[in-house]
Order: structure tokens, then sequence, then C-alpha cells
């Protein structure tokens, strides 16, 4: 196994950035070389090769005074050279054109609120976060929901034995995965004798993305008021989780790396090396075509309140976690064929404090969007909860995550050109009713008021002039929980509907733009204002050519070894050159051929593209001639 130097790096770039040495460097290609490669071995054309030539005249074996481009191949991809600029990795969904890229603004994308919040526009035109949806509500006109408001929640179980309050309860708009913003609360759970623990909750709704050191570490730490520096237990609840080959391995222990040096205080469900995937307390809630998804319940317990329950003399996960953590109250919409994602994931643990047990229940909940369906998953709920607090002095309960309620289109919003009504009975927020709800999430004070026009709690006539029905759905949570919206703590910004930051970042430089991590906006780099000309005059050939790392291993520089004719050592290949030509054919016969004789063709020109950027080959063209 061979891999290019530096000192080969830069002797190879120094060969082809000379157009007059191009040639002699084209001349080791595949298609024509015969001679020693680097091991010593004799090596000569494949039979394959062979062929081609046989039947295509091409720039090896004819003669043309054109000037030959610079390789093709292998170039470091654009989005992975950017990717180190902003400090998170990007992939463009684009072939982009580098002087159409427009400089970018990530100091002003950071702080956008109206942006981030109502300006979100499709390729079409159209404003996602501006439609007002129509859900059917039986024996009542239909309800009308805006796109915002506070989906991402917390819930303590009324019937739980143990007085239980919420503390805080906050979004964190510094880290962006996709369309929701994470939250975390804390949760004061009285044990007795003036004594309370603290228990910290976090939830990130992924959507493919993958979760980084950074951006966890803001979660759990970047509060003063809602820290997890401290707390008893500590639970990071995730959904639309992907798990594959290339993350695993960053995915295991992802709880117990984020707490850093306190870790070592805590006991982590983590630690089963018999999860359903080794040290990811995750369970698979859907398999489509092309991935797998799961949802994600780390734990961790102060270790001094975890007992030595299977006395051997070592506090270790089996004495806090019975079970892994495991999916229940599963929605029963679209299950007839395959499992509907929409679940909750539930970990029991067992606690001493004070000398007594303790049982608490933790509840990562993804609900149904349709009412009728979160119906069912709730009285599931119900029905499961009063089992597992049977016989138990003291038990509690604590939901968090997604539970699809938001707010009404509510009343207000009809005058002064708050909406428009685009159609009969649909209806659109104006730039007006934007600013006019911004105005509200602005003040702190007022976003209490907003909150009250929440789906779970909202009395009153809807922007139609029409009586909200209040959904049985949201009947129920409210009777089996005390929620965040009437918990009477300090309340954030909305989490849903915010503009995903690829989409931002793309509409700033002109492209479509996906971004593969969940980012903190504060560790964001900077991109350059110009970026053909940062590249044309920063980024050096050996970068491009050579630079591409994954992690130790540099993609461009492994020379690897194929299987050869049979009898033959294997031919060792650059991942370097001139990959992408042309051929003209010469005719498979003498009658043909006299005809190509006929039919003169001339290669005017064949040129490489460095100003269109695809992934890690560069366009290439040619101009050919010909004439009887």
């Amino acid at each position: 196994k061979y891999e290019i130097t530096d000192a080969g790096a830069k002797f190879l770039v120094d060969w082809f950035n000379e157009p007059s040495r191009r040639r002699e460097l084209l001349q080791k290609d595949s298609l024509v070389y015969a001679g020693r490669d680097i091991a010593g071995n004799t090596t000569a054309p494949p039979k394959c090769n062979a062929k081609l030539l046989s039947l295509f005249n091409t720039v090896l074996n004819t003669e043309t005074d054109i000037e030959l481009p610079q390789p093709s191949y292998k170039q470091q991809p654009l989005d992975h050279v950017l990717s180190q600029k902003l400090k998170c990795n990007i992939r463009f969904e684009d072939t982009v054109c580098l002087d159409a890229m427009t400089p970018t603004d990530l100091a002003g994308l950071r702080d956008d609120q109206l942006a981030t919040y109502f300006c979100w526009e499709d390729d079409d035109g159209k404003l996602l976060q501006r439609q007002i949806r129509s859900e059917s509500s039986p024996g009542s006109s239909p309800n009308l929901y805006m796109q915002l408001g506070w989906l991402d929640g917390v819930g303590i179980w009324k019937e739980s034995s143990a007085h239980t309050r919420i503390v805080s309860w906050e979004s964190e708009w510094q880290v962006r995965a996709f369309d929701h913003l994470p939250v975390r609360s804390v949760v004061s759970v009285d044990v007795g004798d003036g004594k309370s623990l603290k228990v910290w909750l976090g939830f990130v709704k992924l959507d493919d993305k993958l979760p980084t050191p950074e951006a966890l570490h803001r979660i759990l730490f970047g509060s003063p008021t809602a820290t997890a520096a401290g707390a008893d237990v500590v639970a990071l609840f995730m959904t639309d989780l992907i798990i594959a080959p290339h993350c695993a391995d960053s995915l295991r222990h992802l709880l117990r790396n984020a707490m850093g040096e306190s870790a070592q205080d805590y006991v982590f469900n983590e630690d089963d090396p018999a999860l359903l995937v080794r040290h990811i307390p995750a369970q698979l809630v859907k398999v489509e075509e092309e991935r797998a998804r799961y949802v994600s319940l780390s734990i961790a317990v102060r270790r001094s309140y975890v007992k030595d329950l299977d006395d051997n003399s070592a506090i270790d996960h089996h004495d806090c976690f019975p079970e892994y953590p495991a999916l229940t109250c599963k929605s029963a919409r679209k299950n007839e064929f395959e499992p509907s994602f929409k679940s909750i994931i539930a970990q029991d643990l067992c606690l001493h404090v004070n000398g007594a047990a303790l049982d608490l229940m933790l509840l990562g909940a993804n609900l149904d969007t349709q009412d009728e369906a979160k119906l069912g998953q709730l009285q599931a709920l119900q029905r499961m909860l009063r089992m597992s607090a049977r016989g138990k002095d003291r038990f509690c309960a604590i939901i968090w995550g997604d539970f699809n309620n938001r707010l009404v289109a509510f009343e207000e919003m009809k005058h002064e050109g708050r909406v428009k009504e685009i159609k009969p009975g649909r209806y659109e927020i104006t730039d007006i009713g934007a600013r006019y709800l911004l105005d509200w999430l602005r003040d702190p004070a007022r976003r209490h008021e907003l909150l009250q026009k929440d789906s779970l709690v909202y009395t009153g006539r809807d922007v139609a002039g029409n009586e909200f029905t209040r959904p049985e759905c949201s009947r129920v949570i409210m009777e089996m929980f005390y929620m965040t919206v009437d918990s009477g703590v300090k309340v954030p910004l909305p989490s849903y509907k915010v503009q995903p930051l690829g989409v931002m970042l793309g509409r700033q430089m002109g492209c479509h733009v996906k971004v593969l991590d969940v980012v903190s906006l504060d560790r964001l780099g900077k991109l350059p204002s110009n970026i053909w000309r940062w590249l044309r005059e920063e980024l050096e050939p050996v970068d491009v050519y050579f630079g591409w790392k994954d992690g130790d291993k540099n993609l461009q520089r492994k020379i690897r070894a194929e299987a050869c004719d049979e009898g033959l050592p294997p031919s060792l290949y650059m991942q370097f050159g001139w990959l992408d030509g042309l051929g003209w054919y010469k005719g498979p016969d003498e009658k043909s051929a006299a005809i190509t004789e006929i039919l003169h063709t001339k290669l005017l020109a064949w040129e490489a593209e460095p100003m269109v950027q695809a992934f890690d080959h560069l366009p290439v063209r040619a101009l050919l001639q010909m004439t009887l």
C-alpha cells in the first residue's frame, strides 16, 4: 500500500502547472503507459484500454498542438472546502457556477428573527411559514392553525405521587437542526426532608442531521437558568436520528462525551453494550428505502442516587436502568403495512433518595399531527402510566418532546390586513401580520399572552370568525399533565417553525445548500465574500488536488491497487489525472476506415472548467472540426 507524500504532491502540482509539461505527464496515463511503477513492476495498458485506442483516436494517440487542460480529477469538492471554512458540514444540491455565487452575511443570518420565522420561501415562491392550515373538526367548522408556536414542551403526570414542578423552559436560538429549535427544561422533584432532585431535559428534532459535540454542549450548558450543570438526572431525547457506518462511532456514548469531566459523577444508560445499537440508546422507528430512522433517549443519573441492587459491589447501569429505552404508545395512523414513526420512547429509572426508592419514568414524546391518532396515543399512555405506578410508594412520570400543538389563527389576526384570503377558506399571513406577530415574540410578557392562543387552551374565534373547537386530544393531555403552557415559567421564543439554516444559507449564496450537522451558530466560521477569488488566490493547487481529508484519511493521496491481467502484479493508480476525455471513431473495418480518412477530424480545443463545480470531477468541453 502506498500514499503520496507532501513532497510527492508538490512534485505533481509543479509538473501539471506548467502547460508544456502536462503532455509529458499525460503519457503516464493508463491508456498508453508502458514502463515501471513505484513498486518496480513492469506495467502495460490493460486490454480494455488497448481496445479503446483501437476504436477511437484520442489526444493520446494523435498529434495535436492544443494546450492541454489541468487534470479534471480528483478535485476536492467545493462543499468540502467551504465546510472547513464554515466549521460545519454542508452539501451543495446544485452544480455551482462560482462567479454567480453571492456574498453571505452570517451575522445577519444569526440575528434575523423575521426571516427565521416568516420568510421561508420554496422554489415556487410560496412562503411556507405563513400558510394557515385548515384541519377538519368533527361537527363544526375546520380549525385554522398557524405554522408557528410552542410544539415542543414539557408535562408532569398529575397522578405522580412525588410533588414535581417545572422550573424553567427554554428554546436554544443559537443551535439549528431543521425547522424546530432545540428545547431544554429543568424540572424539580420533591423527595422529602426539604430536598429536591434537579432533572434536566433536552430535546432535539434532528431531521437526519448529525448531532455535533459543540451543539450538544451548547444545549446542555449554554444557559445560566436551564443548565445541565449540577443536575441529578440529565436526559437528552432526539428524533429522526440516522445511524450509519460513517457516523455510528461518533454517536456512541454521545451524552457522556458531551458532559465532559462531570461525566465521572454519573451512571449512563449508554453504558449498556447490549442496547439495540451498541452504546447508543436508540430504537428503530421506521425503515425507508435508503435509510433507517431512530429515536434516542440518553440518560445520566448521579451516582449518589443509585443503589447496588445486584450486590456485585459496583454501581453501574444495571442498578439504575432495569430495562432498555422502549417504544410505546405508537400512533394507529398509517400502520396498515408498516409501523408509524410517531411514538413515545420510555425509560424507567430506579433512584434511591433518603433511604427510600423513587421510581422515575421519563417519556420522550413524538405525538401524531392528526388529532384522532394523537388521542389514541394519549389514552394508551394513561393506561400504561397507571399500570406502572401500581404498588410504588413514590412514582413520578415526566413527558417532553414534540406534542404537535400549534397556535390558533386567532380572531385579531383578521384585522388591519394581517392575513389575506388567497382562496375561499384558505388564508395566508401578510407582511403586516408577520411583523405584528414578531412584535409579540420579542416581548417576553406578550409571548406569554400569545401562548394562550395555543390549541391546548385557546377559547375564542378564529380569523374566519368561527368559534374554535378545542380538539379532544388537547383536553385529554391537559387533564393528564401539568403542561408548560400553564406552568407560569418564562416563555421562550417559539421552537417552531424556523427556516432551516441550509435554506437561509443557500438563499444568500444563490444555490441550494443542505447542512448535514446540527450547528451552533456562534461556532460558525466566516465565508469569503468572493468565493471564486478566494479559491483562485488563496487555495493552493496542492489543497485542491491532494488536500481532501476524511478524518485522518487523505482521499486523494491513496494509490489504488487493482487486479491486472492473469499472471501480472496489480496495477497501481493515483487518484489523479485526465479521466474525462474524448475520442473520435476510427471505424471497425477497411471500408469505415476509408470513410473516416475522407472525413478529416481535427481537435481544436479540450478544456476543463474550474468555474463550474459539481463534485470531484471538473466539467470538460471539447471542440472538433470535421471537414470532407
